[in-house]
C-alpha cells in the first residue's frame, strides 16, 4: 500500500506556468463565460417568465455543474495547486495559478443563479399559465396553483441544497484534510473520484436532451435566450481546450491507469458545447419560422399574441403542478 502514499498523487504533474499571454487569455475566457449567462438572466427578469425553459434542464444542469466542480477539485493538478495555496502561495498568485478552477467555479455559481431565478418565477403567476375563464374573474382558481408552485419550489430548493452538500462536502473534506498517512484515506479518495466521474458524465448526457425535447415539443423557444446559447457554444469549446491542455498526466506516474478517466472533465465541457450547438440550431429554426409566418421581430411577440387570442399551450410547469393543485382543490 505504500504506492498510495506516494507524493505524486498530489502532483502527478505540476501544471506549467501559462505566462502573461496565457493568463490574459484565461481571464478573457472567464469574462466571456460571465457574459454568456447575462442574456438569459436579463430575459427571464425582463419577461418575468420561464416559459419555454425546461425545469428538468435547469435542475440537472445545476447539479451537473456541482458534480463537475467537485470532480475538478479531486484532480491531481488542482489538488496540488490547492495545497500550494494553503501553504506557500499569496492570494494573488493563488488566483492566477487557478484560473481554470475559477472558470469552473464561476460556471457553477452562474448556473445556480439561473436555477434560483427559475424557481423564483416558477412560483409566481405567469402570463402563459392563465387559469380557466370560469375561475379567472375572481382569481380564486389561481390560489391553489400558486400555492402548489411555491411549495414545489421550496421542496426543490431544499433537495438541491442537500445534493450540493453531498457532492461538494467530501471533495472539500479531502482537499482540506490532506495529508493523512492512512492507506484507507487514499482508497476512499480514489473511489470518490470515480463516483464523481460517473455522476458528471451521466448528468451532462441527460440534461441537454430534456431542453432539446422541450423546445421541439413547444415548437418555439419562449424565454430561452438564443444570444446566451450563441455565446456559450464557442466559450465552452475554448474552455474545454484550455482545460485539456492544462490537465496533463505524468506518463511515468504510478497513478496513470487509475486517474486517466478522471481527466474527462474537459470532455464533459466539450460535450456540453455539442448539445448547446444542437439546441441553438433548433431554436434558430423555430425563430425563423415564427418570423416567416407571423412577421414578428421574435418568437416572444408571437407567444404573447397567442395568449391574447386564447391559445393556451401547456408546458412542463403545468404537468408538474397539476397533481399538487388537484390536491389543494380536493381539500
Amino acid at each position: 500500500m505504500t504506492v498510495l502514499l506516494d507524493w505524486r498523487y498530489v502532483a502527478l504533474r505540476n501544471p506549467p506556468n501559462a505566462g502573461v499571454l496565457g493568463v490574459v487569455a484565461d481571464v478573457f475566457l472567464l469574462l466571456l463565460l460571465i457574459a454568456s449567462y447575462i442574456p438569459q438572466y436579463v430575459r427571464i427578469r425582463r419577461l418575468r417568465s420561464t416559459y419555454g425553459i425546461s425545469f428538468y434542464f435547469v435542475l440537472l444542469r445545476s447539479i451537473y455543474a456541482t458534480a463537475s466542480l467537485s470532480n475538478l477539485l479531486m484532480l491531481a493538478p488542482v489538488f496540488w495547486k490547492v495545497q500550494k495555496c494553503r501553504t506557500t502561495y499569496s492570494p494573488g498568485r493563488c488566483f492566477l495559478e487557478n484560473l481554470v478552477l475559477w472558470q469552473i467555479a464561476t460556471d457553477w455559481v452562474l448556473s445556480q443563479a439561473i436555477l434560483f431565478l427559475y424557481l423564483y418565477y416558477y412560483s409566481t403567476p405567469q402570463s402563459n399559465h392563465r387559469p380557466s375563464s370560469s375561475s379567472s374573474e375572481d382569481g380564486v382558481g389561481q390560489i391553489p396553483v400558486r400555492e402548489a408552485a411555491r411549495n414545489m419550489a421550496a421542496g426543490v430548493m431544499i433537495a438541491v441544497l442537500v445534493i450540493y452538500l453531498f457532492l461538494l462536502g467530501p471533495s472539500i473534506g479531502f482537499v482540506t484534510s490532506y495529508p493523512i498517512r492512512d492507506p484507507g484515506y487514499y482508497i476512499l479518495l480514489q473511489t470518490w473520484s470515480f463516483v464523481l466521474i460517473g455522476a458528471s458524465c451521466l448528468l451532462v448526457i441527460i440534461s441537454f436532451p430534456t431542453q432539446i425535447y422541450h423546445t421541439y415539443a413547444l415548437k418555439r423557444t419562449g424565454e430561452l435566450s438564443i444570444q446566451a446559447l450563441a455565446i456559450q457554444v464557442p466559450v465552452y469549446i475554448l474552455q474545454a481546450v484550455s482545460l485539456a491542455t492544462w490537465l496533463e498526466l505524468d506518463k511515468s506516474s504510478n497513478f496513470l491507469a487509475l486517474y486517466l478517466g478522471a481527466y474527462n472533465a474537459w470532455f464533459n465541457i466539450l460535450l456540453s458545447s455539442f448539445w448547446e450547438c444542437i439546441l441553438l440550431v433548433i431554436s434558430m429554426c423555430y425563430v425563423y419560422q415564427a418570423r416567416k409566418l407571423h412577421g414578428r421581430a421574435s418568437d416572444t411577440v408571437g407567444h404573447q399574441n397567442a395568449d391574447e387570442s386564447g391559445d393556451y399551450l401547456p408546458d412542463e410547469r403545468t404537468h408538474l403542478l397539476r397533481g399538487e393543485s388537484s390536491s389543494f382543490t380536493a381539500g
